[in-house]
């Protein structure tokens, strides 16, 4: 494009009233849009829910028939309540490529794209992922000569290859189908972005960074009530081993340094907040923690703000082996401006928090070096007092959405950015 979009269709698989971390960035990006008089629509499944306003708020909820069969899903969604995570998929969604919602959604998503092009042509598509079936979308607008910006949030056969190891080369296919077609790829993650340029030299790839709503952080609720006054109270919030993250070395870690140092069993509390497994949830309430621990079970994402906010000390857990990890949580981490102890090494989330300055970091797998940092953390935190100083020269504000969006827009235009690999986007 020569110039930026006035209309813009944004295509997600999940949306609100959906309260899971996958509908964060569009939500952001959609209204930073609008704040920069940019007109959007907003296409996605019906498993997501509705709300009354949605005809007004040019917001298209295609069928799904996982909307009506899967219950399961419906807790993954943000739907319905789940107090315990359970990562068993149905058989038959590992027989389907890219994932089981490309034949669930895809072709109505389909079809409603083709009807809003009718009765309001966008000037760009954006399509994000996961699920990869979103791109499907974008590839079938583009044929008609809409430019399509396919963004990954997650890689799609980057760490680790493929969900489903027998169908590696049809995934890199389909993959490599979207990254020639589409305008331009954008991806969260450097790791991400540098591996599809890589890949597929001459692609239009950039790194189209993901970050915090300030809308959002605005809206959260008040929970200084929720923590204990009289201890250095450590939050984490978000999720265990349906996203690959496990706690339970953390958990080990801290009894090991609270054995160590019986008083400080006084003067700190874990506040778990987030969905976890049965055996994650075990762990959290084991007898030796019943008196630093404290899980809270899943809670909506305006009060897990709020306790990020309310926090003395925020605890982020990454994946083992994953390069390209840096979820939309880590920014809210870094917007609440509070010391971080981060099991994150060799991974984008490290890189971010180094920049950043003034947190902790141990390799999530390594209990040994877990317990060294958290007693590390502890004594510069819980026993000094020291209070958190990030980096002079980090430049939190250009991982607002605001700013993001505002890059978006200039990929749009073909304004080369920073952030571009490969061929302009």
């Amino acid at each position: 494009m020569a110039e930026r979009p006035a209309h813009v269709l944004l295509v997600s698989y999940l949306f609100p009233p959906s309260d899971v971390s996958a509908v964060r960035r569009v939500v952001a990006l959609r209204r930073a849009l609008h704040d920069l008089d940019v007109r959007t629509t907003v296409l996605m499944s019906a498993a997501s829910g509705a709300l009354p306003d949605d005809a007004a708020q040019r917001v298209v909820r295609a069928g799904d028939l996982r909307a009506h069969a899967d219950g399961q899903h419906r807790v993954v969604a943000g739907l319905a309540d789940g107090a315990v995570t359970r990562t068993r998929r149905r058989w038959w969604t590992r027989a389907i490529v890219p994932d089981a919602t490309a034949a669930t959604w895809a072709p109505a998503a389909i079809r409603a794209a083709r009807r809003i092009v009718a009765r309001d042509r966008p000037d760009v598509v954006f399509t994000t992922s996961p699920p990869e079936s979103v791109h499907l979308v974008g590839m079938a607008l583009k044929a008609r000569g809409i430019p399509w910006f396919a963004d990954l949030r997650d890689g799609w056969t980057f760490e680790p290859p493929t969900l489903r190891p027998y169908a590696t080369a049809l995934d890199r296919r389909l993959e490599g189908a979207v990254v020639r077609r589409a305008t331009c790829v954008t991806a969260v993650t450097e790791p991400i972005a540098a591996d599809l340029a890589r890949r597929h030299p001459g692609a239009r790839v950039a790194h189209l960074t993901n970050g915090f709503d300030p809308v959002a952080l605005a809206a959260a609720t008040d929970e200084r009530a929720t923590l204990d006054p009289s201890r250095f109270s450590l939050v984490y919030t978000g999720s265990g081993g349906v996203d690959g993250k496990d706690p339970r070395p953390f958990l080990r870690a801290l009894e090991r340094v609270l054995g160590a140092d019986p008083a400080l069993r006084e003067r700190i509390e874990l506040v778990a907040a987030g969905s976890f497994t049965e055996q994650e949830t075990a762990a959290l309430r084991a007898p030796a923690l019943a008196d630093v621990v404290r899980p809270l079970g899943r809670v909506e994402h305006r009060r897990a703000l709020g306790l990020q906010q309310a926090a003395d000390g925020l605890l982020l857990i990454t994946s083992v082996g994953v390069t390209q990890v840096a979820t939309a949580k880590l920014y809210e981490y870094l917007a609440a401006g509070k010391p971080i102890l981060a099991l994150a090494h060799a991974n984008a989330a490290a890189e971010l928090l180094r920049r950043s300055g003034g947190h902790e970091l141990a390799p999530p797998d390594d209990e040994a070096a877990i317990a060294r940092a958290l007693r590390a953390y502890a004594d510069r935190r819980v026993v000094d007092g020291e209070p958190y100083r990030p980096s002079p020269d980090f430049d939190l504000d250009a991982y607002s959405f605001p700013r993001i969006a505002e890059r978006l827009l200039e990929l749009c235009a073909g304004t080369p950015v920073p952030e571009t690999l490969g061929a302009p986007c």
